[in-house]
Parts: C-alpha cells; sequence; structure tokens
C-alpha cells in the first residue's frame, strides 16, 4: 500500500515499507507541482465533459 504525507516544509512517499523523504524547497516544489496537476486534470475534465 501507497502512502504520501504532506506537510508544511516536508513531504513523504512510503510504499511497502519504504519511505522517500523530501525537506525545504524540494518539498514545496513536490507539493505545488502535484497541486497544479491536479488542477490541470480537473481543468481538462470539465472542457471534456462540456462537449
Amino acid at each position: 500500500m501507497s502512502k504520501i504525507n504532506l506537510s508544511k516544509d516536508n513531504i513523504s512517499f512510503c510504499y511497502k515499507n519504504n519511505c522517500v523523504d523530501a525537506n525545504g524547497d524540494l518539498a514545496k516544489v513536490l507539493t505545488y507541482s502535484l497541486a497544479f496537476l491536479v488542477v490541470i486534470g480537473s481543468i481538462a475534465s470539465i472542457i471534456e465533459s462540456s462537449k
């Protein structure tokens, strides 16, 4: 099972008892990138459903 933990300056991704942590600016970049992908995916879905 995979798990993603997001906090202010830390992001961690765990998969089958193996964890990867990112701190500071890297965590912020990953968090904002993930949020950007979610927003773009939502917009694409809305546009596709309106056709």
